[in-house]
C-alpha cells in the first residue's frame, strides 16, 4: 500500500494537468502541484474546502447542475469551464473526474483532473472573428466574389455577384463560371485557369463578359487566383469580379467619337489647306486690284492737275475749286483702297514677333505724324516687351491720327499713358476734342461708319475698325470713355 501511494505521489507530482479528489458534498480532499498552478490557489487555501467559490460566475450554475446531474447518475463529468483567479484573471479548463465508491460500493466521492486549454479557446475566438470578418467581408464587399472548384463550379458566392448576374445564390451555385461566360472570352480565360493550376502564374486579371439569367451581356473585370490548402479538401479559385460596363460603353463612345474627331480633323485639315489657297488668291487679288484701281485714279488726279495748271488764267474760281474737289476724292479714294486693303490682310498675314521699346516706338509715329499745333505728351515709364511690332504700331498711329484729324481745332493736346494690369497692359490714348457722344460709341468702330459728312471732312471710316480688328484678332479690347465737349479716351489692353 505504501509503495502504491508513492507511486501514485510522484504521478501526481509530475502530471502535466491538475489531479483532484473531492467527497460528494464536492469538498476538495487532494491537489496536486499543477491543479494550483492552474487555478491559482494554494494547497492550504482549498483543502476541505468547496471548489464552487473558485468557478468564474458566469459558468456556476452551468457547472453545478452538470456536476449535480453526475452525482445523480453516478456517471463520469467532463465538463468546460472558467476558473476566477485569486488576482481576477480567468483561466478556462476542461473538467474531467469519474465516480469513487467505497468496498462496499457506497459513492465516496470523485477522481478528477483539470487541463487548461485557455490557448485554446483563445484560439477559437480568434477564428469565430476571423470568420465572422471574413463573412462579413465577403458578403458587404462593393463587388462580385466567388469560390469555384477546380472544375470551375460554384461553390461559394457573394450578393454582389448576384446582383451583377441576376441570378439568386442557389441558382448560381448549381452553375460554373464556363456556363455563363460569353463564348468568345472562354478560350483565353480557360487558358489563364490552365497556367493557374500549373503554377506558371500566380493569379490573372482580365476583361471578359458574363450572360446574365436575361440573356444580357455584360463586361467584367475578373481577377483570379488559387487557394491551395494543406488538408484534404482541396483547392480552389477565389475570384474578384466588378461589373465595368459602364466603362466599357464610355471607351466605346470616346472610340467614337475619336473617330468622329480624326474624320473632322481631316476635313478641317482639308479646309484649312483651302483657306489658305484662297487666302493667298484673296492677298493676290487684293494687291491686283489695288494696283489696278489705283493707276486711274492717279491719271485723274494728274490730268486734273494738268487742266488745272494748263487753263488757270482762264478758269473760274468756281472751276478751280471743282477740279481741287475732284483731287480730294480720288485722294480719299486712294485712301479707302489702302484702308480696305490692310483691313482684309488682318488676321491673315502672319507677324513676326520682336522687341519693342514702346517710348521709342510712340516717338518715331509721332514724328511720322508730324502734328502742327499738337502736343502730345507721353506720361509714365512704358514698358519694353516682346510683341507684333507692326500691329502694335498700327493701332498706336490710327488713334493718334484719329485724335488729330477729329480734333474740332487745329491745335489740341493729346495724352499717352500706361497702366500694369497684371498679364497686360493697359494702354490710354486721350485727347481734349469735341468728344462723342455715347450713343456713338459703338458705331465708330464699325467699318465705313463716321459721325461727320465726309463733304465737311474727309474721313474714311477705317481707322478704328482696323484697331478693333487687330486686338480682337489679338486676343484684346478697347474701349472708349467720352461725350460732348468731354474729349475722348480710347483704352486698349495688350498683352505682355
Amino acid at each position: 500500500m505504501r509503495e502504491s501511494q508513492l507511486r501514485y505521489s510522484t504521478l501526481a507530482k509530475i502530471s502535466p494537468v491538475g489531479i483532484y479528489r473531492c467527497d460528494c458534498s464536492a469538498n476538495l480532499l487532494y491537489v496536486n502541484q499543477r491543479w494550483c498552478d492552474i487555478t491559482g490557489y494554494s494547497l492550504e487555501r482549498v483543502i476541505n474546502q468547496g471548489w464552487r467559490e473558485t468557478i468564474y460566475s458566469q459558468d456556476k450554475s452551468r457547472v453545478e447542475a452538470q456536476v449535480k446531474h453526475t452525482l445523480e447518475q453516478k456517471t463520469p463529468l467532463e465538463c468546460e469551464f472558467r476558473f476566477q483567479r485569486p488576482d481576477d484573471t480567468v483561466v478556462w479548463v476542461l473538467a474531467q473526474s469519474v465516480p469513487e465508491f467505497n468496498a462496499d460500493g457506497v459513492l465516496i466521492g470523485h477522481v478528477g483532473t483539470i487541463t487548461d486549454i485557455t490557448n485554446q479557446k483563445q484560439s477559437e475566438k480568434a477564428l469565430r472573428e476571423s470568420e465572422q470578418r471574413f463573412r462579413s467581408t465577403f458578403e458587404q464587399a462593393a463587388v462580385g466574389i466567388c469560390h469555384a472548384d477546380t472544375n470551375g463550379k460554384f461553390v461559394r458566392v457573394n450578393q454582389k455577384l448576384c446582383d451583377i448576374l441576376g441570378y439568386s445564390r442557389s441558382e448560381l451555385l448549381k452553375r460554373s463560371f464556363q456556363e455563363i461566360t460569353y463564348a468568345d472570352d472562354l478560350q483565353s480565360d480557360l487558358n489563364q485557369v490552365r497556367n493557374l493550376l500549373a503554377g506558371k502564374i500566380q493569379n490573372f486579371s482580365m476583361e471578359k463578359r458574363y450572360i446574365c439569367k436575361n440573356g444580357r451581356v455584360i463586361w467584367t473585370e475578373i481577377t483570379v487566383s488559387v487557394i491551395r490548402q494543406a488538408n484534404s479538401e482541396g483547392d480552389y479559385f477565389l475570384g474578384v469580379i466588378k461589373d465595368i460596363s459602364q466603362r466599357k460603353q464610355a471607351q466605346t463612345q470616346l472610340l467614337l467619337r475619336a473617330q468622329k474627331q480624326e474624320e473632322l480633323n481631316i476635313l478641317l485639315t482639308q479646309t484649312a489647306n483651302q483657306l489658305r489657297k484662297r487666302n493667298s488668291e484673296l492677298d493676290q487679288f487684293a494687291y491686283v486690284a489695288s494696283h489696278d484701281l489705283k493707276a486711274p485714279l492717279r491719271a485723274i488726279a494728274n490730268l486734273s492737275q494738268w487742266l488745272e495748271d494748263d487753263l488757270s488764267e482762264a478758269l473760274e474760281p468756281e472751276n478751280q475749286r471743282h477740279l481741287e474737289l475732284l483731287r480730294q476724292r480720288v485722294y480719299r479714294m486712294e485712301a479707302l483702297i489702302d484702308g480696305l486693303l490692310q483691313y482684309s490682310r488682318i488676321g491673315r498675314v502672319k507677324n513676326a514677333q520682336e522687341k519693342v521699346d514702346v517710348n521709342l516706338l510712340l516717338a518715331q509715329i509721332i514724328d511720322e505724324l508730324a502734328p502742327e499745333g499738337f502736343n502730345i505728351e507721353i506720361k509714365g515709364n512704358m514698358p519694353t516687351l516682346t510683341t507684333k511690332s507692326i500691329l502694335l504700331r498700327r493701332v498706336f498711329t490710327n488713334l493718334i491720327d484719329n485724335a488729330i484729324t477729329h480734333h474740332n481745332s487745329p491745335c489740341g493736346n493729346i495724352e499717352i499713358s500706361v497702366k500694369d494690369k497684371g498679364e497686360c497692359y493697359e494702354f490710354c490714348v486721350s485727347d481734349d476734342g469735341e468728344g462723342i457722344s455715347p450713343q456713338y460709341h459703338d458705331k465708330i468702330f464699325v467699318i465705313f461708319q463716321t459721325l461727320q459728312a465726309r463733304d465737311k471732312k474727309e474721313n474714311m471710316g477705317v481707322g478704328l475698325s482696323i484697331v478693333k480688328k487687330i486686338l480682337e484678332t489679338e486676343g484684346a479690347k478697347i474701349t472708349v470713355d467720352s461725350d460732348i465737349d468731354k474729349g475722348a479716351s480710347f483704352r486698349f489692353t495688350w498683352h505682355k
